[in-house]
């Protein structure tokens, strides 16, 4: 076994020494997602004065020094926007809720790194390796690539139990009893939850299917259309309804918005108003949960769970608005969990902090749609529609549950530099006539070719 500090503090190194790469975009993809999928889950390394070491901000740390030891002139890609002032906001919040809940100077001064780690950080780093049309594709190759290779161990998992996590750190991430589907199991391997993995998978599954798949049919030939069954059986091996859904909603809302960009902004905006209405004490919807339970009486009891978590939180939130309870894991009642990411964040960072967060996803979200408005009809076009459908999903999803993972925080980094470079680039305003003019260029050549004896 590996004790899971080891494999923290070594993977710093090995994820510099990945960086040596000369496709830095590869090297980032690899670096990053080889930690998110394979260091250990649910346990922190814990160093006195700065935040604690877990699998989410390890791989930056090893990104940053690789990138200024083997790339040191991408640094020059980055451009400041309005939207990076939010970090700012963010770290001011983290601070601000520590020291006004009696917290200290110094475990404010910890906040504020905690949330330069794990949240500016990578997306700085994302936008400076995955700023490309060539980059991002090259990300999306890498992770549905190595989601094919998840699937046999949530095979083995699915009919044995989740142990793979337990046989390599020594322990078990998350409680064992929730993992059990009647005579199987729901796979977790190295993610922190199942839901999380099922998230990844249905990701997977969504980009090999659409904005991947003609670059996956160039690498594989024929076989390339087929790729998307390896994560589609991964999705269906986690047993769970929220990841299937989370691809049935992007599905639909990746073709909606290549119709109209604007329809990106529809589910999340009902969603959080809906949210704004339960903390007014306005209740919609919490009488139609015995609706759902002859189709699935687990899946009512989970989500009624849910509701009566908001419904219980929402006083403790009210009793500190404005900066929240000091941080992580402060404010809980014991007793009662809740996945809702938006809830959390109201807890620990209130609702200064809260919109410095969730304000950058939504507005990430809006630079992909509005790139995909931009470039309609083309690979980038399809890209961006793809990673804002997912933003607008998660985001959707997070009055409820948990959805606003890592992938997709350096997707949307990717798409808003290139948002970004659309918008300011000398002659990126002829961009998408050159796009369509190689497209039908290419198409010619393709169909001469056929015709050719």
């Amino acid at each position: 076994m590996i004790p899971y500090q080891v494999a923290l503090i070594g993977y710093i190194p090995l994820a510099a020494i990945i960086m040596a790469g000369r496709n830095n975009a590869l090297a980032f993809s690899l670096a990053y997602l080889i930690g998110l999928m394979f260091l250990p889950s649910g346990l922190e390394f814990e160093i006195p004065g700065v935040p604690d070491l877990t699998k989410e901000n390890v791989p930056g740390l090893g990104i940053l020094i690789g990138t200024v030891l083997f790339h040191p002139r991408i640094f020059d890609r980055f451009r400041l926007s309005k939207l990076d002032f939010l970090f700012v906001f963010g770290m001011l919040a983290a601070f601000i809720t520590a020291y006004t809940n009696g917290f200290g100077v110094r475990y404010g001064v910890s906040q504020m790194l905690d949330v330069l780690m794990s949240f500016a950080l990578p997306i700085v780093l994302a936008r400076i390796h995955l700023g490309t049309p060539a980059s991002i594709k090259t990300f999306m190759i890498t992770l549905v690539l190595l989601s094919c290779i998840y699937v046999p161990m949530s095979l083995w998992e699915f009919r044995m139990s989740p142990q793979i996590h337990t046989w390599v750190y020594g322990y078990f991430q998350h409680v064992f009893q929730q993992h059990m589907r009647g005579s199987f199991w729901r796979p977790i391997v190295f993610f922190y939850h199942a839901l999380a993995l099922g998230r990844f998978y249905a990701l997977a599954t969504f980009l090999a299917l659409f904005p991947a798949r003609p670059a996956l049919v160039r690498l594989f030939g024929n076989s390339g259309k087929y790729v998307f069954l390896a994560p589609l059986a991964g999705l269906l091996l986690e047993q769970s309804i929220s990841p299937v859904l989370l691809f049935v909603f992007m599905s639909a809302l990746y073709l909606a918005i290549q119709w109209r960009h604007w329809t990106v902004l529809i589910m999340p905006v009902l969603a959080f108003t809906w949210f704004g209405f339960v903390f007014a004490g306005i209740e919609i919807g919490y009488g139609s949960v015995d609706r759902f339970t002859p189709v699935s009486s687990e899946r009512a009891q989970s989500f009624e769970y849910r509701l009566q978590a908001l419904r219980e939180y929402r006083s403790v939130i009210l009793n500190r608005p404005w900066f929240g309870h000091g941080g992580f894991n402060h404010g809980r009642i014991e007793g009662r969990a809740t996945d809702s990411q938006s809830l959390i964040f109201l807890l620990q960072s209130g609702l200064i902090g809260t919109l410095a967060y969730l304000g950058w996803w939504f507005g990430a979200m809006w630079a992909a749609a509005r790139t995909a408005n931009r470039m309609r009809g083309t690979p980038l076009g399809r890209t961006a529609a793809a990673w804002a459908a997912f933003g607008s999903i998660a985001l959707t999803y997070t009055v409820v549950d948990a959805a606003l993972e890592h992938f997709l925080m350096f997707g949307l980094a990717a798409m808003f530099g290139i948002d970004a470079w659309l918008r300011s680039a000398p002659g990126a305003s002829q961009l998408p006539q050159r796009l369509h003019a190689q497209g039908r260029r290419r198409l010619s050549a393709d169909a001469a070719g056929a015709a050719a004896p």
